[in-house]
């Protein structure tokens, strides 16, 4: 979130793309690039275990809905539409409290859940941050989100997409708006992420970026702007998608 001309700068950048897309890149916010990189890794390892050992995790096990959810577990939203092509796997902020609980852990051992435990925490640390710059591009005061975050309801989803078979029914997340605040998407070099920008009924590809993470703001952020920012319609083209 650095940027020639400093703070003031970037806010305007920040402004610019939150009215215009809702979406945006977002550079030196302070995640390691190799801990991104093992991240990334590790989810790889997750869904490349066989089906009965991820099953065994299933979500619906999970008091918070923390697991596990197969090729065949449904769809991201109600509307008319095909089969999502996705699996998951959810991870949640652990202890006593509103949205924390304990975790289900894949069989990869302690060093897959250590550093999946830093990447998140470190995520999360980088979400204050875009804060800041959010409370700034609206002219308020830079704190103001972040004295919001003390304790967020923060959760970390892995996504795999892989190719559809079916070259006119490449579905692998259906048209939606993200309900929290912020969504810290790292994405690897595949494809497949599309945007719906404001006034416009065409779909927008959005190429994956190298160290840097794409934040989508939600639904709790136009809300809270009173609609000047926006919760952008987005669905992930799985016939560009693969892994």
């Amino acid at each position: 979130m650095r940027g020639v001309g400093g703070k003031a700068a970037v806010a305007g950048l920040v402004r610019e793309a939150c009215c215009e897309w809702g979406f945006f890149y977002a550079t030196g916010h302070g995640v390691d690039e190799g801990l991104m990189e093992e991240a990334l890794a590790r989810c790889r390892a997750l869904f490349a275990l066989p089906l009965a050992e991820k099953e065994r995790l299933d979500a619906s096990q999970s008091k918070s809905y923390r697991g596990y959810n197969s090729l065949a577990s449904g769809k991201h939203n109600c509307k008319p539409g095909p089969q999502e092509i996705k699996e998951s796997f959810t991870i949640g902020r652990e202890g006593e409290g509103p949205m924390r609980g304990g975790n289900q852990w894949p069989p990869l051992g302690d060093e897959w859940r250590d550093v999946m435990k830093k990447y998140f925490a470190a995520t999360v640390e980088a979400a204050r941050l875009v804060a800041r710059a959010l409370a700034l591009s609206l002219g308020i005061e830079e704190t103001f989100f972040v004295e919001q975050m003390t304790d967020p309801s923060a959760g970390m989803v892995l996504l795999r997409y892989p190719s559809s078979p079916d070259e006119t029914e490449g579905v692998g997340c259906g048209e939606h708006t993200d309900a929290g605040f912020v969504t810290m998407l790292l994405h690897d070099e595949v494809p497949g992420l599309e945007v719906k920008p404001r006034g416009s009924e065409e779909w927008v590809a959005v190429p994956p970026r190298k160290g840097a993470f794409l934040v989508n703001l939600g639904d709790m952020m136009a809300r809270w702007s009173n609609d000047a920012y926006l919760s952008t319609p987005h669905r992930v083209n799985a016939v560009r998608a693969s892994s």
